[in-house]
């Protein structure tokens, strides 16, 4: 693969993590926090049950997500079409939905899946829209609201609560810099959205990630610190989960009744890796070479970042089965395994911690197994299905 393409899919892939939210929910959390007791280890079987590297002789590139359905098949969204592959329990491929372009039925990129009974939501966060399908019915396409008195504020799929209940988020800025250089918090409207009725109800706000903007002539230039992590929000059944960016902590609350109760997860918030703020450094500068008013504000972007700043308990939130799988952040830096914590969201309870090798992506899963994407050498990417063993 040629360095700028390699580079461009790298993008692509990183799309994955910004799917995450803040949420400020209504209501108090329960005074009595369920305590979070030692859990087993986990891990991932090395063989696995199955696996999918091509599909009709072309390789599978820019694998974005995966999702078992109620009949035991595996929905893969592989974006090189974009389009979604329906994979039998032994591993064929048994249908295929999806092109490319605006109509029904096509997209632009596929970011999630969802199955839900004999439903099937695809998300495409460019064109700000999802794709259902019933059964072997035909595409009904709901696009997203957009807000804001001229609809200049776009919603992304943050969760899915039912077929036709979803979680919503918006992304905004605290305000404008006051002076010459300024770390923001960035700023996330959470919404449920009923897509039969198009009434949309807004939850809460709270800040989710942050951004440094460095004021100059004529204007300023916004830098997005994706690198600094962020808090996350999703959904499971009539619940929101929300784990916030300063708390290890998974709080659950039911969209019904508004109570609340937190998981306390058992992780530490910890400095950031230095080795990881100088390895961005380095990136940012070689990324602005050609642009020389943006490379001279990148210095001031990283020695402006308090040394006392700690990072995200997690660095992303995904649905195995009825379970959620938290993969711990540490301070970013780079490691040869991925720690996680398993919670079961509606118990309130950690399962399980489990140790991934960090070549392996995990992408979702059953109760049973897990999904998980590993690239080659030659950046091939393979789908696999591992058992979980307990």
């Amino acid at each position: 693969m040629e360095p700028q393409a390699r580079k461009l899919g790298e993008a692509a892939r990183k799309l994955r993590l910004t799917l995450t939210a803040a949420i400020v929910v209504v209501g108090q959390p329960s005074t009595t926090p369920v305590p979070a007791t030692a859990a087993a280890q986990w891990r991932l079987a090395d063989v696995p049950v199955f696996e999918l590297g091509r599909y009709d002789g072309v390789l599978l590139h820019l694998v974005q997500d995966a999702v078992f359905a109620p009949d035991g098949s595996l929905l893969v969204v592989d974006n090189s079409s974009p389009r979604l592959l329906r994979v039998s329990s032994t591993g064929e491929v048994v249908d295929s939905r999806g092109r490319e372009g605006n109509g029904p039925g096509e997209f632009y990129r596929i970011m999630r899946v969802f199955s839900l009974g004999d439903t099937v939501l695809a998300y495409d966060g460019f064109l700000d829209r999802v794709t259902t399908w019933v059964g072997d019915g035909e595409p009904q396409v709901v696009a997203l609201p957009k807000l804001g008195e001229d609809g200049e504020v776009r919603t992304g799929l943050a969760g899915v609560v039912s077929a036709k209940v979803w979680v919503l988020s918006t992304l905004g800025s605290a305000g404008l810099a006051r002076t010459a250089t300024e770390l923001l918090e960035q700023w996330q409207d959470v919404l449920v959205f009923n897509a039969n009725t198009r009434e949309v109800a807004k939850v809460d706000r709270r800040p989710v990630d942050y951004a440094y903007v460095v004021v100059g002539q004529p204007g300023f230039t916004g830098f997005g610190l994706s690198f600094l992590g962020k808090a996350h929000v999703s959904a499971t059944s009539d619940h929101w989960l929300f784990v916030p960016i300063d708390e290890a902590v998974l709080l659950r609350g039911s969209l019904a009744d508004q109570a609340i109760s937190p998981v306390p997860l058992p992780l530490q918030l910890e400095p950031y890796s230095k080795e990881m703020l100088r390895g961005q450094r380095e990136d940012w500068l070689s990324l602005f070479a050609g642009n020389p008013a943006a490379a001279a504000a990148v210095p001031l972007v990283f020695d402006n970042l308090s040394s006392e700043m700690l990072a995200p308990p997690i660095r992303q939130l995904v649905h195995v089965g009825e379970d959620v799988w938290l993969q711990k952040f540490g301070g970013g830096q780079e490691t040869e395994a991925t720690e996680w914590v398993v919670v079961d969201p509606l118990g309130g309870n950690v399962r399980a911690t489990a140790s991934l090798d960090a070549e392996v992506e995990l992408l979702g899963g059953s109760d049973s197994l897990a999904v998980v994407l590993v690239r080659t050498e030659l950046d091939e990417e393979i789908v696999q299905v591992r058992r979980i063993l307990r």
